[in-house]
């Protein structure tokens, strides 16, 4: 069955957000929230936490009601909520970024962002944030050993491995046209483009995120970074970490004379 075949016949409430960090995904979630919402549907959105994560946070950051399971129990806690949410009803908007292995079959549709990956690196570390998400992996010798292992982690864990994409958003595209990436994902969740007052809501509501609930739309002052722009990288990157990336990983790079 086709994924217009499924939402034509409004059985595609398992929805999953994934893809490359820095990649978007936040706008993607909330425009797909933003979708549904507007149709009436009731959704539940989650942050994804799988069994390999859990074992490595060690339940640090779950909340209150799974603070006391083990890590295998707090992953079936989380498993039989999805689904009580089917049941009644909902339809459950999910956001990952590296694959996982319950999602990719659990999943009617999977949107997956991708990132020339010199601005996904750069746009991370203007946040601050480090190449070693929640200390999941060993020190490595060299900050250039850092950059390949979280390239590999990008283009591998966040984009290759989700063999099921039913959507893939170019955050690069959405820059530059962003009326006709929501259009094209109105068409895979509806079945129809679009319509004019509903395309300015979306916009604006997207653009705005900071006027809703974060614990709604997992939205942080600091997920926008220099206006979300593209080819900036340069400021942030050394020369050394650039040329390593553009001669290691060229097609995952973006030719912005095209753009």
């Amino acid at each position: 069955m086709s994924s217009f075949e499924v939402i034509s016949s409004h059985l595609a409430k398992r929805l999953v957000v994934a893809g490359m960090p820095q990649s978007g995904t936040t706008a993607l979630y909330n425009i797909i929230s933003f979708i549904q919402q507007l149709h009436q549907e009731m959704v539940s959105a989650s942050l994804w936490y799988g069994l390999a994560t859990l074992r490595a946070i060690e339940k640090q950051i779950l909340p209150g009601d799974r603070a006391d399971m083990t890590a295998d129990q707090a992953y079936r806690f989380n498993i039989d909520t999805l689904e009580k949410r089917i049941k009644q009803g909902h339809h459950v908007l999910i956001k990952e970024h590296h694959c996982d292995e319950f999602l990719s079959s659990w999943a009617d549709l999977i949107f997956v962002g991708k990132r020339d990956i010199r601005d996904s690196i750069a746009s991370r570390r203007r946040r601050g944030k480090n190449f070693n998400p929640k200390n999941r992996w060993e020190d490595l010798d060299s900050p250039l050993e850092d950059i390949e292992r979280w390239c590999n982690y990008l283009i591998n864990d966040c984009f290759l491995d989700w063999k099921k994409k039913s959507y893939v958003f170019c955050y690069e595209e959405y820059k530059k046209d962003p009326q006709k990436v929501i259009d094209e994902i109105h068409v895979i969740l509806r079945g129809t483009p679009c319509q004019g007052e509903d395309m300015h809501i979306i916009l604006d509501g997207v653009n705005n995120l900071h006027r809703y609930d974060p614990k709604k739309t997992f939205f942080s002052e600091n997920k926008i970074t220099a206006g979300g722009k593209v080819n900036n990288f340069s400021n942030d990157l050394t020369s050394e970490e650039t040329a390593f990336i553009e001669g290691n990983y060229p097609e995952w790079i973006v030719n912005y004379e095209d753009h």
